[in-house]
């Protein structure tokens, strides 16, 4: 069986956590180019320079697909890799990792490393932390309940459409329709955010406090929904709460990585750390 620990996903979450922000950055753009065209909630038309932000037409998006594509080949090749050693005692990583070596002479050390590869004992191995199915039980659940969330926006719209008798594609012609199809809209756009915060804190924080978090923020959504339904003004109350919500599970995500990154390379864990402060002073055991 192999074993994740954090030490190995700590650079892949953190470029995870730089594209949840970067999609937040873009949020922002499409709002400051709603206020320089005065484009007034919910249209999303009106300016040919808006909707260009709106739409996110930029040019490195082929380039992008071209990323999204290497990264699934690689995906792949890791299933793979997987599947054989488990089910056929075939390690490809260690494999390549020797061809490599022989035919270059380049060692990559952490090139494909699997459980079996690590030291079973000593320092290294002992302060590696491991995740397993209990430490990302909550996560899991409020995930559950954040989809679930999603598929009741997307009924509420499709209940308000059959309600004014706006037919497929159409997006507009009422103006309660309108307000109700963009609630739901931005509660998707700022999911895969939301997921990223979410699942970040949770595996490099805790998974109790980022799921409480995280739970907060469902029911922010669900009030901003609600509001955003009844008019444009009362949807503002719901995104301030999801807003700082994710910007709680933020930093807990950074502080994951301070953590996790002093571990592995100043062998300082701030965690044990905090843990004994907690202990002697308030007399909580974590």
């Amino acid at each position: 069986m192999t074993i994740i620990h954090l030490e190995d996903i700590v650079y892949p979450g953190i470029v995870t956590t730089a594209a949840g922000i970067q999609l937040s950055i873009f949020a922002g753009k499409v709002y400051n180019a709603r206020t320089k065209y005065k484009i007034e909630f919910p249209a999303v038309t009106g300016n040919t320079n808006f909707e260009r932000v709106f739409r996110a037409q930029v040019p490195g998006f082929m380039l992008g697909v071209k990323c999204m594509q290497i990264m699934l080949v690689m995906s792949t090749a890791g299933f793979v890799t997987v599947l054989l050693r488990r089910h056929a005692g075939i390690d490809l990583a260690v494999i390549f990792r020797s061809a490599v070596n022989k035919y270059t002479g380049i060692l990559f050390s952490a090139l494909g490393k699997t459980d079996h590869d690590r030291p079973l004992a000593g320092p290294n191995r002992h302060n590696m932390a491991a995740v397993h199915l209990e430490d990302i039980l909550a996560t899991s659940i409020v995930t559950v309940i954040a989809a679930f969330q999603l598929t009741r926006f997307a009924l509420g719209v499709v209940a308000v459409r059959k309600k004014y008798k706006i037919d497929f594609p159409a997006v507009t012609g009422n103006e309660h329709f309108e307000r109700v199809f963009r609630a739901q809209q931005n509660s998707l756009e700022w999911f895969p955010v939301y997921m990223v915060s979410l699942w970040m804190s949770s595996l490099f924080f805790h998974q109790v406090p980022a799921s409480l978090v995280g739970l907060v923020y469902i029911y922010s959504r669900h009030q901003y929904f609600k509001g955003y339904s009844r008019s444009v003004e009362e949807r503002r109350p719901g995104f301030q709460l999801g807003v700082t919500c994710l910007r709680v599970m933020l930093a807990m995500t950074i502080a994951g990585f301070t953590t996790v990154l002093l571990r592995k390379y100043a062998n300082i864990d701030l965690a044990l750390m905090t843990q004994g402060i907690l202990k002697n002073s308030l007399g909580i055991t974590l």
